[in-house]
């Protein structure tokens, strides 16, 4: 039950990790690129 847990709140962070760096990063891109001038 407890491993069972831990797994899932493991997956679920990965998955939160693989969607959110790519999503930081053209955050930070597309900022990069309005303050270039």
């Amino acid at each position: 039950m407890l491993f069972a847990r831990l797994t899932s709140r493991w997956a679920l962070g990965w998955l939160a990790a693989a969607l959110g760096v790519p999503l930081l990063l053209a955050t930070a891109l597309t900022t990069a690129g309005a303050l270039t001038p």
